[in-house]
């Protein structure tokens, strides 16, 4: 029977049950199909209208890259350009949808449970625990709540990751085969890695440390371990030399680097508060996994503590980087954690298994500890699989999918818009203002994106519409104040709004001046049967603390009145005492003619104060009107 080599370092034997390559094509084909089922029970979870704002983002990237917009110059992004190649990618493959976006993604998770899989292998055959680890890993990854959340959506944590696990379980195998192709693959992986996204850093210690393991371990000296680093750094820097053939390195290095850099001057130093964060992360959302990775760990550093030790490293590099984020988002960032705890919990479980088929007298606080792990896992299986419930459908969004389709309706496939998040524009077919693709918080809070900026870009693209769901932009308070003097509120939601320039929405023009308080640009005026829509358009002159109320009479030549609608603007969601000088309310009130209505009516619209009756004087071409009224020059006919 043909026996597995190890490294020359005395460990335990461990008996098996099947040893040889068969065991090992097994364990690959029994990986393989863990792989794959969860592919497609992922798969199964691809439709809601949205998971995260971080989504519109990445696809709104990748379609405006596929329109000609070039990354740093045209389209703003503090982020490598692997995600949005990935997803431009697979748009030209399988065409443009949020589907295949989510895909991608889940592309690079099933690339990461692979990885996962493998290098758990290895560490469990150097450390003599059998084959139990790889397909152990992959279910202790797949059945993570946080991983179920993030590889099912378009974002830009799960790919860098996975790639930079399967680097390093390339390079591991260069510890026994001490061929330096090995380390040249997982140069070349991991600088994809970090095309991807830059968070794949944390890897490179652990990967450098497997590197020079493997020349210790082939008991060669220094000039081995200046090769084995420079087949290593060659594979990576062969990626990045085209980068700046293709993009504008000064304008990557200011968004790219510059970004965390600005954001550490806005936001404080919360370490202490994070390190909380991973604490309940692990014990509450992760409590099986956690103590299956420390049973694991132990066990590494048991039998071979200097990969234990690689393993310590890579966990501290990550918790210290973790802490140090400004600002940390949990969901997010915390796919740092769950990829080595996998890995260690796939080790975990071999040792659980190993141990407990073969206790030994000398071993049993190691029996005792594979226990008290499985015991932990089988306490908190009902919580995990409460949060993986939850995970399986999220909020629905109905108001972002009724303003994508809104924004399909009013506006044309050519136009520019801008959405707050961007998934209101690309689910509605639009291009996206490409500066404006990317409005994130740390952006806007790190002042990497100004009014005058967003005013230019605005005023450059004359979008036809712009939403604004998420709150992000409404920190650029001269901006918003800019679009209320130049675009009209034609949607609201509570706080949500679209708007849309005055030259598209007005239907008909006819400048009036009320007093010192308003000023009426126009109206859209629009019939259902005996219905009247009638939208007014005001501009506000100054302040007022009265809340006027709107008067729209149907007035028959005979001059008596056949229809009447008094109310605050629009529907009480703009009271005058609220307007800014500036701003423009667009203000819908519905009729109803009268049976008897005669034809040629003629609206009158005004403002008056509810308390007095005291209507607002009507100026029109320097003129002041008699009824301090406004009527409209678009005659109401009924229906016949």
């Amino acid at each position: 029977m043909q026996r597995e080599t190890a490294p020359p370092i005395s460990v335990p034997a461990i008996p098996r049950d099947i040893s040889g390559r068969a065991a090992d094509r097994l364990v690959a084909l029994v990986v393989a199909l863990l792989v794959v089922s969860t592919g497609l029970v992922y798969a199964q979870w691809l439709h809601p209208m949205q998971w995260d704002a971080d989504e519109g983002i990445m696809l709104m990237t990748a379609r405006m890259m596929g329109q000609g917009y070039s990354l740093y110059t045209d389209i703003w992004s503090d982020h490598p350009p692997g995600v949005p190649l990935s997803l431009l990618t697979a748009f030209r493959l399988f065409g443009e949808s949020v589907e295949v976006g989510r895909l991608t993604t889940l592309f690079y998770g099933l690339v990461g449970l692979v990885g996962v899989a493998w290098l758990a292998h290895q560490l469990a055959q150097t450390a003599g625990l059998g084959r139990l680890a790889g397909p152990a890993a992959v279910l202790a990854l797949a059945l993570t709540p946080n991983f179920f959340w993030l590889a099912r959506s378009v974002q830009r944590d799960i790919p860098p990751l996975s790639v930079g696990l399967l680097s390093l379980a390339l390079a591991y195998r260069y510890t026994s085969s001490r061929s330096r192709r090995w380390l040249f693959v997982a140069g070349l992986v991991m600088g994809w890695a970090l095309w991807l996204k830059l968070i794949g850093v944390v890897l490179l210690l652990p990967l450098v440390l497997v590197v020079w393991l493997g020349v210790w371990w082939g008991g060669q000296g220094r000039r081995e371990a200046g090769w084995a680093t420079l087949a290593l750094a060659l594979g990576g820097l062969l990626v990045w030399l085209p980068f700046p053939l293709v993009y504008n390195l000064g304008a990557f290095m200011q968004q790219v680097v510059g970004t965390p850099v600005a954001a550490r001057d806005v936001w404080p130093n919360r370490a202490a508060e994070y390190a909380q964060w991973i604490v309940e992360y692990l014990s509450v959302e992760n409590l099986g996994l956690a103590a299956l990775a420390g049973l694991g760990l132990v066990a590494l550093l048991r039998r071979r503590w200097q990969v234990g030790g690689i393993l310590l490293v890579w966990l501290a590099v990550t918790v210290v980087s973790l802490v140090n984020q400004r600002p940390l988002f949990a969901k997010h960032h915390f796919a740092l954690l769950f990829y080595p705890l996998a890995v260690l919990a796939g080790v975990g479980v071999a040792t659980a298994w190993t141990t407990l088929r073969c206790a030994r007298q000398g071993e049993r606080w190691l029996v005792a500890a594979s226990v008290a792990a499985l015991v932990l896992v089988i306490v908190h299986a009902p919580r995990q699989a409460g949060l993986l419930a939850e995970s399986v459908e999220p909020a629905p969004y109905r108001s972002l999918g009724e303003a994508a389709a809104w924004l399909a309706e009013h506006t044309a496939p050519a136009d520019f818009v801008v959405g707050d998040p961007p998934m209101i524009a690309f689910r509605a077919g639009r291009n996206q203002v490409p500066w404006l693709v990317y409005p994130s918080s740390k952006r806007v809070e790190a002042g990497l994106l100004t009014d005058e900026e967003a005013i230019r870009v605005t005023q450059a693209y004359q979008p036809a519409a712009i939403a604004l769901w998420n709150g992000r932009l409404d920190r650029l308070e001269g901006y918003n104040a800019w679009l209320q003097q130049n675009y009209a509120a034609v949607v609201r939601d509570n706080d949500r709004v679209i708007l849309a320039p005055l030259d598209r929405v007005i239907q008909h023009r006819q400048p009036a001046r009320l007093g010192e308080v308003a000023e009426f640009l126009g109206y859209d005026l629009a019939m259902a049967g005996r219905e009247v829509t009638l939208t007014l358009y005001w501009r506000s002159l100054a302040p007022t603390p009265v809340d006027y109320t709107v008067f729209n009479h149907l007035v028959g030549p005979d001059g008596k009145g056949y229809g009447q609608h008094d109310g605050p603007p629009d529907a009480g969601r703009a009271m005058t005492s609220a307007w800014t000088p500036g701003q423009v309310i667009a203000d819908t009130h519905r009729l109803t003619l009268a049976p008897n209505a005669p034809a040629d009516l003629r609206l009158q619209v005004g403002l008056y104060d509810p308390k007095t009756g005291a209507r607002l004087p009507v100026v029109e071409n320097d003129r002041a009107v008699d009824g301090a009224q406004i009527i409209l020059t678009t005659p109401v006919q009924p229906p016949p």
